[in-house]
């Protein structure tokens, strides 16, 4: 059996459908926190997909051709994995 779909932040499953994301997939939103998700993202990439992400983007690959190589993930996703790498590489 499948599991419900579920909102990441406070897993209640009293959701409404808000439109579509960018890449044309089904956006939500939760009735009880409000907080907007696409379904499936979860904000978690698969770790291996991860890696390469991050091997791109400390051999200094711009986020945008990230994207165009893996589909899949959000070019806002690798802007903020970027972010995260720099502040991490100075503190």
């Amino acid at each position: 059996m499948e599991k419900p779909l579920a909102c990441p932040k406070c897993h209640s499953t009293s959701l409404l459908k808000w439109g579509l994301g960018a890449s044309g997939r089904q956006k939500y939103r939760c009735a009880l926190c409000r907080r907007q998700f696409v379904a499936g993202s979860d904000h978690f990439l698969e770790p291996e997909k991860k890696a390469v992400v991050m091997r791109l983007l400390e051999a200094g690959v711009e986020p945008a051709k990230i994207r165009e190589a893996i589909p899949d993930i959000s070019l806002r996703w690798v802007y903020e994995l970027r972010r995260r790498l720099k502040r991490d590489r100075q503190g």
